[in-house]
Formats: structure tokens, C-alpha cells, sequence
């Protein structure tokens, strides 16, 4: 959304709202991926982010001294970030939901710190060609886009592991495909023997829009498809349609009021789907 100031002094506000995949593209080319629970807002030219108050955490912003030195000399990697967004928010006595959505805030806050340290000076120095700014621009958005689709998966991957639930990350499947998460493990996915109704696989996906249909060739073995997003709500006939296709959605608890009402009973918890899986293996 943004805010100006009219030449008459009054002040004027808009939102864009996407009514399609291709829009939503394009408000993420130009401000970069749109976190959940982060509103993007400009005023008076200045773009800024603002946490939505109800989900707001300790703030995870560094200063350049407070960073590893390595990172102030390279840009470190998706699961160096995530380690150090653990150490800043453990949030072990918060349940799973609220664990996850809070690091992936205090991830935001603390990318955008690297981000600051090496984007900045860059910009400040200016360009002397625009084939140099755009580079610059792209790189940043397609590191900001990279970063958000590896996330939820490493953040996951921690979680399960804090909980000692049993699973295989990244094992490949059929045709060689690859699901984010196999449970209780790939080697009892791999044993004919081992009974199919044991079996269970989870995709990690920010948002959902047209990709959920990759996850479905991704576990023959597995027809009913978990699929953890943290998108904030989907259209009833979006939802239908996935669900005819065998996919059950595993949303953290506090988005849960961001979809439909005829949805929301359908929607499975982070905490819920774990816990069943914790049973079913003990």
C-alpha cells in the first residue's frame, strides 16, 4: 500500500490488490518476495517494511559490528542465516506454529541487516551505466527470492529435528524426484515391506499460487500430499481443487484466520501434524 501527501496537504492512500499469479509477480518484481505477516508500504517515495503488530517479535536487527566477520565480506547462505536466527530466537516454549512464524520474522529482520551492509554501500556509490543498476536490482531480488524459497524448508527441517521426528530431507523418489521431507524415512519409503499407510511426505512451499501441482508425482506411494505454506489464504475453488488432488494444507495456527471460514477446519496445524506423526512412530 502507499501514502502521499498531495500538493494541498491531504493525504492520500492506495492498495494494490492481485487478482493473478502474473500480478502477483509483478508487485514482487517490484518490491521483492512479500512476507507473511509483512506489510510493504511507501511514503513519500520512501519504501519501507512494517511486521504486523499481533505477530511482532524481538527485533533481530543487527548492527554491522554484531554480524560474523565473514559476513560482513560475503553474503553468507541460507543455512548459515537460518543458524543464526536459532541462536537469536529459540522460542522453545512457544508452540510449533508460533516457533516458526516467529523465526521466520527475526529471519527477515536479520537478512535485511546483511543485506544492508552489502547492498548499501553499492547504491550509494551510484552507477555510471543503467545496465550496472540493473544488474544490481535484479541481484538483489533474485537473492531475496532465493532466500525465501529455501526458508521455510531449512526452518522445518530445524524444527523436526528439535522435536526428534524422524525424516528424510531432500531424499529422491520416483523419476528421480526429490520431496522436501519423507517420514518416518526414505529407507522405509524405499522398502515394499514397510506398510504404505505408515507413510508420509510434507512440500514446504512459501506460497502455494499454481506450483502445488509439482508436489503431485513427487511420492507414489504416498496419494495423500502434505503441503506446509505460508500463504495467507487461498480462494474456496483453489482450495477444492487441491484437495480433490489429495493435498492437505499444514498451516501455522496464526494464519489460519487469513482463509476463508469454510476452509479453516480443513487447514492442519504445524503442531497437529507433528504431534500425529510423533504417535504414529512412537
Amino acid at each position: 500500500m502507499g501514502f502521499e501527501t498531495s500538493p494541498k496537504g491531504i493525504l492520500q492512500a492506495w492498495a494494490w490488490f492481485c487478482s493473478s499469479v502474473d500480478e502477483e509477480k509483478v508487485i514482487e518484481d517490484r518490491f521483492g518476495v512479500i512476507e507473511p505477516g509483512v506489510i510493504w508500504f511507501r511514503h513519500n517515495g520512501t519504501i519501507r517494511a512494517l511486521t504486523v503488530k499481533e505477530r511482532a517479535v524481538p527485533s533481530c536487527s543487527l548492527a554491522p559490528k554484531a554480524l560474523p566477520p565473514d559476513w560482513l565480506r560475503t553474503f553468507p547462505d541460507a543455512s548459515q542465516i537460518i543458524e543464526k536466527t536459532i541462536s537469536l530466537s529459540p522460542s522453545a516454549s512457544l508452540t510449533l506454529d508460533q516457533r516458526l512464524l516467529n523465526r521466520r520474522l527475526c529471519e527477515f529482520e536479520l537478512f535485511k541487516s546483511i543485506e544492508n551492509v552489502h547492498v548499501l554501500p553499492a547504491i550509494k556509490s551510484g552507477f555510471t551505466t543503467i545496465g550496472a543498476f540493473i544488474d544490481l536490482a535484479n541481484s538483489v531480488t533474485n537473492r531475496r527470492k532465493s532466500r525465501s524459497g529455501r526458508s521455510l524448508e531449512l526452518h522445518l527441517k530445524h524444527i523436526f529435528n528439535e522435536v526428534a521426528l524422524p525424516n528424510s530431507h531432500g531424499a529422491r523418489t520416483e523419476r528421480k524426484n526429490t520431496p522436501d521431507f519423507l517420514f518416518p524415512s526414505a529407507n522405509q519409503y524405499h522398502d515394499a515391506a514397510y506398510p504404505a499407510g505408515m507413510l508420509r511426505m510434507l512440500a514446504a512451499k512459501t506460497t502455494c499460487k499454481d506450483r502445488w501441482r509439482q508436489i503431485l508425482e513427487e511420492a507414489d506411494r504416498i496419494p495423500k500430499k502434505h503441503l506446509a505454506t505460508l500463504q495467507e489464504g487461498v480462494s474456496v475453488p483453489q482450495f477444492r481443487q487441491m484437495r480433490s488432488k489429495g493435498i492437505v494444507l499444514v498451516v501455522p495456527k496464526g494464519l489460519h484466520k487469513s482463509f476463508p471460514p469454510e476452509v479453516r477446519p480443513e487447514l492442519r496445524t504445524l503442531e497437529s501434524f507433528v504431534n500425529e506423526l510423533k504417535t504414529l512412530y512412537a
